[in-house]
């Protein structure tokens, strides 16, 4: 089954509830939706757009005592959407971006207990690539080259799209990638059909990263 995203997974739960009979049923649904919570929806159009606003306190220090001297408010405000499980931000806009129920399902972001809810995640309930106005699929082609992602192929049934070669090689030898690894730099795993979508991109594979040495001979002197 593909992934589903957070609406389609909390629907489900609440049909598959009211069929639970006994403890068994609700242990294999428990888990089910553990799973299924963190399955990233890839897909080659948008699956999500991102709304966030939420602004926090911190306290300013002398950064020669260290003594408190203050307090500044921290604001963050962006519109991104998700493109193949890769998230770009929207331009800036002078008035919000709406999103209304008709095209759209909903759930709201939690960002930490502080915060609480920081935004709202909007799934659009059909596939599109443009919207605001904007083409959005050319949006994300012109990301992936300014950031200067590639696709590297682990075998005939793994891609990945990377932009960093640690993180390829990584993903590549089945090593746990870290919050820290992607932060800055997403892996996505793709399906044989989304690595042919990306048809522009460079191509790597493991004789990229690992040379084979059959020419070393001729590099000899003698």
């Amino acid at each position: 089954m593909d992934a589903l995203n957070i609406v389609e997974i909390e629907e489900k739960i609440k049909q598959d509830l009211s069929q639970i009979r006994n403890p068994a049923d609700l242990l294999a649904l428990q888990k089910w939706a553990r799973k299924a919570k963190k399955q990233k929806v890839v897909q080659p159009t948008v699956t999500s757009f991102k709304q966030m606003y939420y602004h926090w306190e911190s306290s300013i220090r002398s950064s020669g005592s260290g003594k408190f001297i203050g307090r500044k408010t921290n604001k963050v405000d962006y519109t991104s959407f998700v493109f193949l499980g890769i998230e770009i931000k929207l331009p800036t806009s002078e008035t919000r971006y709406v999103f209304n129920e008709v095209d759209f399902t909903s759930h709201r972001i939690w960002v930490d207990r502080t915060i609480k809810y920081g935004g709202t995640e909007y799934f659009p309930k059909q596939p599109l690539d443009e919207y605001f106005g904007i083409n959005l699929e050319k949006m994300f082609f012109d990301y992936l080259k300014l950031k200067e992602f590639y696709v590297v192929k682990k075998n005939e049934k793994a891609y990945f799209l990377c932009n960093n070669d640690r993180n390829a090689v990584k993903a590549m030898m089945g090593r746990r990638l870290t919050q820290f690894d992607t932060c800055n730099n997403p892996v996505i795993k793709l399906s044989k059909e989304q690595a042919e979508y990306l048809y522009f991109l460079e191509n790597r594979d493991w004789n990229y990263f690992y040379p084979s040495n059959d020419n070393k001979s001729d590099s000899l002197p003698f």
